[in-house]
């Protein structure tokens, strides 16, 4: 509630009513391709209603929720909109935690020497103990 909600219908005049019958005309953005932005005032299932080519009219339903409900969900977004301008990734490294420098590549190279030696260890002469009595 309060916050903006993008709103895309194709169809000509749309518009929205609110759980309490108040309807809000919507001017489409001429750039967004027939979206248009839509600010809620009340909670509550809304209806973006609109005409199709032929007349008929079509109702889409969708549910706006209270203010103080979803904190966590907002302040997440709100996060990832002050990384976006800060120019950090929002998500990705920066999400996943800490980053850890350095290639993975030579650790291999070490487990692959590792292995191969205790492999020859055990096949060689060596690495053998004697006849099972």
């Amino acid at each position: 509630m309060g916050d903006r909600v993008s709103l895309c219908a194709s169809a000509a005049d749309p518009r929205v009513e609110a759980p309490g019958g108040a309807i809000t005309r919507l001017q489409p953005d001429p750039a967004a391709k027939g979206c248009a932005g839509f600010w809620p005032k009340e909670a509550g299932w809304h209806g973006l209603r609109s005409k199709t080519a032929e007349g008929a009219e079509q109702v889409w339903s969708f549910y706006v929720h209270p203010a103080e409900k979803l904190a966590g969900v907002r302040a997440a977004r709100d996060r990832d909109a002050t990384l976006m301008l800060t120019g950090k990734p929002a998500t990705g490294a920066a999400a996943s935690g800490p980053e850890v420098p350095g290639s993975p590549w030579p650790w291999l190279a070490v487990w692959l020497v590792v292995t191969t030696g205790l492999w020859w260890l055990e096949r060689s002469a060596r690495g053998r103990v004697g006849p099972p009595t």
